[in-house]
């Protein structure tokens, strides 16, 4: 093997992490554009609406985002037929009743995945685009600590997570995520923005920005295992003629852990359409509308 033939495995999909602050408007975004549904659209990401998987973990993930698409950017009914695996109620639940070591919220995540990795492909050997955005990485995370650390006791050190627990959630973040980066659909993680307060040597406190995809070394090495980590900005403005407000992507954010990966060179600073970024990646689209 040489340097010609690395990557061509997942040449065609896309494994990158959106992050942005809380409620800034990720899911919205993401499935807009991954449907062609935003004004500034001409072509979708994905062949049918059903292509398109959403795993949402988020209280309110999916909240508006009907009325989204065909009120505020006027599109058919039929956009809304995607995809979508709701465990927010299985994270809620996961570690409630128990002492620790408690996998059903995992099991629940797997069998999730297994139904979409069975879904796409099937769709992509009849050679329809899919894609999957996990709304989010921060609540999969949060529902796989709570079912490892179990009901919270004062008498228990350490919130109920030990050195061996820790090691546990790594493996479970890494396991769901080698999953979900099969070679048959782009894959969206959703993160969040977490500030941190760094001392200096002057009396002055430097702020700091960190990608947060949850606590453990899963959380934190996250963005090392994906192709981009990009940001997602709001705009205080909104597309002619419409009541959208327009977003950016910031596709070489500063932060003080990221990860933006060596094709960023090939996308503006300030990307606007999810379609032509994953175009100028040399990535699979639809070619056309819905």
């Amino acid at each position: 093997m040489n340097l010609s033939e690395l990557g061509k495995s997942s040449a065609k999909y896309a494994k990158q992490a959106y992050m942005s602050e809380t409620k800034a408007g990720k899911t919205t975004w993401l499935v807009a554009s991954l449907l062609g549904a935003l004004p500034n659209q001409k072509e979708s990401v994905v062949s049918t609406p059903a292509d398109l998987h959403l795993l949402g973990f988020d209280e309110g993930f999916a909240d508006g985002l009907g009325e989204f698409i065909t009120g505020a950017c006027k599109k058919d009914p039929k956009l809304l037929g995607v995809t979508v695996h709701s465990l927010a109620e299985a994270r809620r639940k996961s570690g409630a009743n128990s002492e620790g070591y408690d996998y059903a919220f995992f099991g629940a995540v797997n069998s999730a995945v297994d139904a979409i990795l069975r879904a796409n492909t099937k769709a992509s050997a009849e050679g329809r685009v899919c894609a999957v955005v996990v709304s989010s990485l921060t609540g999969m995370n949060e529902g796989l600590q709570t079912g490892l650390a179990g009901l919270p006791d004062p008498a228990r050190k350490g919130g109920g997570m030990d050195q061996s627990k820790w090691q546990d959630l790594e493996r479970q973040v890494i396991a769901i995520r080698n999953k979900l980066h099969a070679d048959t659909h782009h894959t969206f993680w959703e993160c969040h923005i977490t500030r941190m307060e760094q001392m200096t040597k002057g009396p002055e406190k430097l702020i700091v920005e960190e990608v947060d995809a949850g606590a453990g070394k899963g959380g934190k090495h996250f963005s090392a295992n994906v192709e981009f980590v990009f940001r997602l900005r709001r705009e205080m403005a909104k597309y002619e003629g419409s009541q959208v407000d327009k977003c950016f992507v910031d596709t070489k954010p500063t932060l003080g852990t990221f990860a933006t990966g060596r094709k960023a060179s090939l996308l503006a600073d300030r990307e606007t359409d999810l379609v032509e970024i994953l175009k100028k990646l040399g990535k699979s689209t639809n070619g056309k509308a819905l």
